[in-house]
């Protein structure tokens, strides 16, 4: 038995499990157990006297040597290139990187049932499936099934868990034509990329450690990335004219575009485009248009567009694609109102872009408006004297003997004439 599980672990590409091996049988050692498995299921402590399972089962022995541990614990993984020990969770994925993922796949049944009339230590038709997330998240969940006809329970499960480095999302795909099974004796077998749909058939299955088997396959890491620029031009001039900082006049009429670029390697969804307006401008009806691919010499927006009674802009521009940018284009007229007729006034506009699920960036564009530098701003109220109760009866009471003694000598007057 020992000698079977110091080869157990060989069947899996050198280059991968380099360092995990211990090559020492240590009863008792075993790999971090994680809660993601199940279904709950009768268990055996690995020794070498233990016997194997009356019935066919997979992966329910615990304190497995050689940095197998506890079975139920079957889906590991590493990022290429960078991992050399099988773990669970996989942390820090990073952009374009590939996570290899190992499933174990061992029939628990006892050795001499393999024989027996029926071959009831056999497991029938063993079917391994994953199941991938969808979406882009900080951490993402990957599956893997195994099932037998004849297995007790039918079907086991594992997760591997992965995260992004710097707590960056990401998306995970399947790379086509990865999957590999590897078998006892060093052979290998390509396996279906039915393996992330209805699941591979790898065939019957003996029960013991020396028909272990493992599957290998590999996922993409995807990271989403993108930017936003806002700019500013007056309207009616060329596309090389637009700017961050414009200067212009009360009653004037500028463009503004906000530019989306998804620059990452995944699609986004359902990204919303928000700008926030500037006091003191109004934009200019039917105004709102679309550029993207679809639309290369933009489609007019309706007025539902405009929001939060005309203070805000407001579009979801739907997918997105890697490589491809959009454009949020509109007017605003700069209100010729009191309050920009005299004087320099910085009117700052703000737009916002926010993938479903994902962060808000943010950037901004503005104009200078000048008024008539030789008119005079509205005056400001001086602020009154601060005072007490007793000061304002005296001020009042002030203004009263005035404007009595005023009266007495205006009356005084007319009479004498």
């Amino acid at each position: 038995m020992k000698d079977v599980l110091k080869q157990m672990l060989k069947i899996a590409p050198k280059k991968l499990i380099a360092g995990i091996m211990t090559l020492a049988i240590v009863a008792g050692i075993s790999a971090p157990v994680l809660a993601n498995f199940g279904p709950d299921r009768p268990t055996k402590a690995w020794s070498p006297s233990v016997s194997g399972f009356d019935h066919v089962t997979f992966n329910s022995f615990t304190g497995v040597g050689n940095g197998v541990g506890d079975e139920r614990d079957f889906l590991r993984g590493v990022q290429v290139g960078r991992d050399s020990v099988w773990a669970d969770p996989v942390n820090g994925v990073t952009q374009d990187a590939e996570v290899e993922a190992k499933i174990y796949i061992h029939n628990n049944a006892d050795a001499s049932l393999n024989d027996q009339p029926g071959n009831p230590g056999v497991a029938k038709n063993v079917n391994v499936r994953v199941a991938l997330p969808t979406g882009a998240a900080q951490t993402h969940n990957t599956s893997a099934y195994i099932s037998a006809d004849n297995a007790q329970p039918g079907t086991i499960f594992d997760t591997l868990t992965m995260t992004g480095a710097n707590n960056g999302f990401f998306n995970l795909e399947y790379k086509a034509g990865s999957a590999v099974l590897h078998n006892q004796d060093g052979s290998t077998s390509a396996v279906s990329d039915n393996l992330v749909t209805t699941g591979a058939n790898i065939g019957d299955q003996k029960g013991c450690f020396q028909y272990v088997r493992e599957l290998t396959f590999r996922m993409k890491v995807k990271m989403p990335e993108y930017n936003l620029q806002k700019s500013v031009r007056l309207e009616g001039q060329t596309s090389k004219d637009w700017v961050k900082s414009l200067s212009t006049k009360p009653g004037q009429t500028v463009e503004w575009k906000l530019e989306f670029d998804n620059i990452g390697r995944t699609v986004l969804n359902h990204v919303v485009i928000l700008d926030q307006l500037p006091s003191n401008v109004t934009v200019v009806p039917g105004s709102v248009k679309l550029v993207d691919g679809n639309f290369p010499n933009g489609v007019a927006l309706g007025n539902d567009t405009v929001q939060s009674n005309g203070t805000q802009i407001n579009v979801d521009i739907g997918s997105v694609n890697p490589g491809i940018n959009s454009i949020i284009a509109f007017k605003t007229k700069i209100n010729d109102v009191k309050d920009l007729q005299c004087g320099t006034h910085e009117l700052v506009n703000t737009g916002y872009a926010t993938p479903q699920y994902l962060s808000s960036i943010k950037n901004d564009a503005k104009v200078i408006v000048t008024g008539n530098a030789n008119c005079q701003p509205p005056q400001t109220p001086k602020e009154l004297v601060k005072a007490g109760p007793g000061d304002v009866i005296g001020i009042f009471a002030g203004v009263t003997i005035g404007g009595a003694l005023w009266h007495k000598l205006y009356w005084a007057r007319r009479q004498t004439r």
